[in-house]
């Protein structure tokens, strides 16, 4: 017997999109086979015909802690019900909640957001370790820092995220060297906020001694040589080091052609971009609703857009995430208010619109197919992240993750339908073709006909451990 069949659906892996039956027994695929051959063996039988049977959607840059900032914000509950709506069964936390006060050790600053979250995720998570301000003003020498990865990478965390800004926590050349280098030899990956904090500085401090400090002079004071500097300096210290890199949020046309450079020679240097970047152009910061749209990097402009587009369709890029970190509007507006822009709060939510935005703008309007979706938003990340083949991919000995999309779906966006708990969404109006009909978390339905039906306590922390093979190689993952 098998406890749940989805019979006569397009299974679609990055390679191939057959009609098959997905047989699951317990919390793992037990069996696929030809349409009808598992329905007799079912204790219950969900018909996918006309759907597309996707690997559960994984997202591997948000940020839900309560603490995010100071500010109210979504939290794991909230954020990890909107993420299976979405169908998002795993998702990859850069935590803050060691920043104050500061955490004295990076394993404990991923026991806080454990504490915050276990007993109380509807999804799958995961962590990266982070070096934040706290860490950063008490790390000296930075080699302290160092000496924990191979700590932090046994406890089941083999990412680092690291920025190079120093508004944030500017980790320097001499620090992305030493870490890139350690993790290289135990196992790890270093993910980066890429953008070159002097010259950010510079650009910056020259519009506001003019005057221009409105959200309109976001894109200018962070103009694309800023995260272009920062990609090549990347490059040069993963070939001097043999580390490898995962750059977050990439927004511009130079620092996706630095990155394309660098994976010709072999480098393993990975790219996400997130669908804020592919939906709008810098146009949006000249309106009355500015201050929705502040993130950082900026959106950039229709060049740097179709740029983007290019590296989804060509490959360069590898993962679609959404860096979801929410506030709620009127809280971004208020934090906001009087400030230049480089100090205005940047973040918006997009864990539940995010795959369906990407089938919506890619599948539907023809410029990917349906199995360079499942590469973007679930494959890839679990191969360079260490989840393969337990997650990313439907196949026999892999843990039941699936969603279900009705291409023929037409939803029109509006906030108040959404459930990430926010007063607004950059999507507001749109209209998606395709959409997330049913949620499986470990062959347990989570969400069906439009109603979360799971539990709270459904999800749990993962340990990953990240295979060399595919990082030492560079190129696609």
């Amino acid at each position: 017997m098998f406890d749940l069949v989805i019979t006569s659906g397009k299974v679609v892996s990055p390679t191939a999109t057959s009609e098959l039956d997905v047989g699951i027994q317990g919390k793992e695929i037990a069996a696929l086979g030809k349409p009808g051959s598992f329905v007799a063996q079912a204790k219950r039988v969900v018909d996918a015909t006309d759907l597309y049977v996707l690997p559960g959607v994984i997202d591997t840059h948000t940020h839900t802690s309560h603490e995010s900032h100071g500010h109210p914000s979504q939290g794991f509950s909230v954020a990890s019900v909107a993420a299976a709506y979405g169908g998002t069964t795993t998702f990859i936390d850069v935590n803050t909640t060691h920043r104050s006060p500061p955490a004295p050790t990076v394993l404990e600053s991923l026991q806080r957001p454990r504490a915050e979250a276990d007993g109380r995720v509807a999804v799958e998570y995961s962590l990266h370790a982070v070096l934040w301000h706290g860490a950063i003003q008490q790390i000296d020498p930075p080699e302290r820092f160092i000496k924990e990865v191979r700590e932090v990478i046994n406890y089941g965390v083999p990412s680092f995220k690291v920025f190079m800004l120093s508004r944030v926590a500017k980790a320097d050349d001499g620090l992305l060297f030493g870490l890139l280098k350690e993790t290289a030899s135990q196992g790890g990956i270093v993910m980066v906020h890429a953008e070159n904090a002097a010259l950010a500085r510079y650009f910056t401090d020259q519009l506001i001694s003019e005057g221009k400090t409105s959200a309109q002079y976001l894109p200018q004071g962070r103009p694309n040589i800023v995260e272009e500097e920062a990609v090549r300096l990347l490059a040069f210290l993963v070939k001097e080091t043999g580390g490898a890199v995962y750059i977050a949020h990439l927004s511009s046309h130079e620092g996706l052609a630095a990155a394309a450079e660098a994976r010709a020679m072999g480098l393993p240097i990975y790219c996400e971009t997130c669908p804020h970047y592919l939906a709008f152009t810098d146009e949006v910061y000249s309106g009355d609703k500015a201050i929705e749209y502040v993130v950082f990097p900026p959106i950039r402009s229709s060049a740097d857009q179709s740029a983007l587009w290019n590296g989804v369709i060509d490959g360069t890029i590898d993962c679609i995430s959404t860096d979801n970190m929410t506030r709620y509007l009127w809280a971004k507006k208020e934090e906001s208010e009087g400030k230049p822009f480089n100090e205005m709060r940047g973040s918006f939510g997009q864990i539940e619109t995010r795959l369906a935005y990407m089938y919506s703008e890619g599948v539907a309007k023809g410029r990917i197919t349906v199995n360079r979706l499942v590469e973007l938003t679930s494959t890839n990340a679990a191969r360079i992240f260490g989840l393969y083949p337990r997650r990313g991919i439907i196949a026999v000995g892999s843990d039941a993750d699936i969603v279900l999309l009705d291409p023929k779906v037409k939803k029109k966006i509006t906030s108040p339908e959404l459930h990430m708990g926010l007063d607004f969404t950059i999507f507001e109006g749109w209209t998606f073709t395709g959409w997330p009909v049913m949620t499986i978390l470990k062959g347990k339905i989570i969400v069906e006909q439009g109603r979360y039906i799971g539990s709270q306590s459904d999800g749990e922390f993962i340990k990953r451990k990240i295979d060399r093979g595919i990082l030492g190689k560079g190129g696609r993952p």
